[in-house]
């Protein structure tokens, strides 16, 4: 499980709610990136649990941009962390749902405007 994400693609994952409506109004370029995200996102839904699914996201993230981190943090919990700015973002693994962890997350990258590890 090795993805590398496009700024669209982590742009449409920040924005997830409203793509998951079906109301989004997409063009066919980004119609298709959406499918891509849901085939990724889909069968990892449903297969693990929770916990398992932010714990491979935090992993995808941490390989795919520099200056991020994730640890085990608190019980139940982990946290990934932006070690440029030194500042964590701590979720309880076991009470927090994936697709809210996603959006979280991608809100920062979107912020912080992080740059990719070199391939």
């Amino acid at each position: 499980m090795n993805y590398t994400f496009t700024e669209k693609e982590v742009e449409m994952m920040y924005n997830w709610g409203m793509y998951a409506d079906g109301e989004s109004g997409f063009n066919e370029e980004e119609q298709k990136l959406y499918d891509k995200l849901e085939r990724i996102f889909t069968p990892l839904q449903k297969e693990k649990s929770e916990s398992r699914k932010i714990l491979d996201f935090f992993e995808e993230v941490c390989s795919t941009y520099k200056g991020v981190s994730y640890s085990l943090r608190i019980p139940g919990g982990n946290c990934i962390r932006f070690i440029d700015i030194d500042k964590d973002l701590c979720f309880d693994t076991e009470k927090s749902r994936y697709t809210d962890v996603v959006l979280e997350v991608s809100k920062v990258i979107n912020k912080l405007k992080l740059k990719k590890r070199e391939v």
